[in-house]
C-alpha cells in the first residue's frame, strides 16, 4: 500500500511537472526584456522588430516582447527588411555554415528564400550577407557568394519574389557590397572600400566615396570628414558641417532631423577606463551637433554608448540599440536598447 502510494505521488509529480512545462512554452508569452542582445532593427507593419544572434523578437507598443522565433545556433542575424509584405532576415557570419543565409516570416516560421547559395572559395567557406534593400519591386540581396540557386550573381543579385537573376557583372573579390541604399529611385551601393555606386539598370556607375549613407531633405548624405550631400548629379558639402570627432556608426533622420552616434577611444589611456569617451547620440543643429537627452554625472549624454549598432525612428520615438547604453551613469538595461521621446531617454 505505502510503495504503490508513493509510486502514485511521484508519478503525479513528474507528470504534472512536464505538463506544467510544456503548457507554457517561453516563445508564445511576452516579457519585459528580451534575452538577447539586439543589434539591428526595422519598422515592420507599424511594429518594432529587433534581431541579434539568431534571435527575433518583436515590441507590442505597451510593455512587452513577443519572441518570432529563431534560426539555427550558429547563425547570426545582422539585416532586416520588409518585402512584398513579408519580413525578411539575412545571415551576416561567414561561420553559419548555411547555403541559405535569407529567411523569410511565414506568420509562425522561418523559411529560406533561397535553395542553395554558394559561397565565393576565394572569399570563404560559406556565404554571408552584406545588404538587402528592395529596389525597383524587388528584393536585392548582397554578400559574399558567386551562385544562387544555380544563376551566377557575382555578391549581388535581384529576387522579384519568385526567381533570382544577377545584376550586371556584380563586383570582384576585393570590392565588395558593404551597404545599400535607394535615393531618388536609384539603388546605390558602397563597397568595403568606401567606393559608391550607382545602378543604372545594366551596369554600376562609380559617383564618389564616402562612409555612413542616409537619405536626407532630398539628398544622397555620406560621411567623411566633412558631410558630403549628392543631388543626383554633383557633390556638395552639407554647409560647414563637419563630422564629430571619433567614430561615427550610425545615422538617423529623427523628427526631421539629422541624428548620428558617435564614440570615441580614449587614446590618452587607451587600457584605462573609461576605454571610451562618449559623445553620444547627437543631432544636427544648423551646423553644429548637439547632445540630446538630458546630461549624467559624467557629463556626456544619455544614452552614451560604447557603440551603437543602429538607430530607427518608430512610433514617434528615436530608438538606440548598442553595446552598454547608460542613462545617469547607469546601464539603461542589459539588451542595450533606449528609447528617447524629444525630451528624455528610457529603457525599452
Amino acid at each position: 500500500m505505502r510503495t504503490g502510494l508513493l509510486l502514485s505521488v511521484l508519478l503525479s509529480y513528474i507528470f504534472l511537472g512536464c505538463e506544467k512545462k510544456i503548457a507554457t512554452p517561453p516563445s508564445s508569452q511576452g516579457s519585459s526584456s528580451l534575452n538577447f542582445r539586439a543589434n539591428v532593427a526595422i519598422v515592420y507593419n507599424g511594429n518594432l522588430v529587433v534581431a541579434g544572434g539568431n534571435s527575433i523578437a518583436q515590441w507590442n507598443k505597451r510593455t512587452e516582447w513577443t519572441s518570432l522565433g529563431s534560426l539555427s545556433p550558429n547563425e547570426s542575424i545582422s539585416y532586416l527588411a520588409e518585402y512584398n509584405g513579408s519580413l525578411i532576415v539575412g545571415v551576416g557570419n561567414e561561420g553559419a555554415w548555411s547555403s541559405n543565409c535569407l529567411y523569410r516570416w511565414n506568420g509562425s516560421n522561418w523559411t529560406p528564400v533561397t535553395t542553395q547559395l554558394k559561397a565565393n572559395p576565394y572569399r570563404g567557406n560559406y556565404p554571408k550577407i552584406a545588404a538587402l534593400a528592395v529596389y525597383n519591386g524587388k528584393l536585392i540581396m548582397a554578400g559574399t557568394f558567386d551562385t544562387i540557386d544555380n544563376i551566377s550573381a557575382n555578391c549581388i543579385a535581384q529576387w522579384d519574389g519568385n526567381s533570382w537573376a544577377s545584376m550586371g557583372t556584380g563586383f570582384n573579390l576585393f570590392y565588395q557590397p558593404a551597404a545599400m541604399i535607394v535615393y531618388n529611385g536609384d539603388l546605390i551601393e558602397q563597397d568595403n572600400y568606401g567606393n559608391i555606386k550607382s545602378w543604372n539598370g545594366s551596369t554600376w556607375d562609380s559617383i564618389g566615396v564616402g562612409s555612413l549613407m542616409t537619405v536626407y531633405n532630398g539628398n544622397l548624405l555620406v560621411s567623411d570628414s566633412v558631410i558630403k550631400q549628392w543631388n543626383g548629379s554633383m557633390w556638395s558639402n552639407l554647409g560647414s558641417v563637419k563630422m564629430p570627432i571619433g567614430s561615427s556608426t550610425a545615422f538617423c533622420v529623427y523628427n526631421g532631423n539629422l541624428t548620428i552616434a558617435n564614440t570615441y577611444r580614449n587614446i590618452v589611456y587607451p587600457y584605462m577606463p573609461p576605454y571610451w569617451y562618449d559623445e553620444g547620440i547627437q543631432e544636427l543643429n544648423g551646423s553644429n551637433w548637439q547632445i540630446i537627452g538630458t546630461s549624467d554625472s559624467y557629463g556626456s549624454a544619455a544614452p552614451s554608448p560604447y557603440e551603437v549598432y543602429s538607430m530607427v525612428s518608430y512610433n514617434g520615438n528615436l530608438v538606440a540599440l548598442g553595446y552598454y547604453l547608460v542613462s545617469n551613469g547607469e546601464p539603461t538595461n542589459v539588451d542595450g536598447i533606449a528609447s528617447f521621446d524629444g525630451s528624455t531617454w528610457s529603457a525599452l
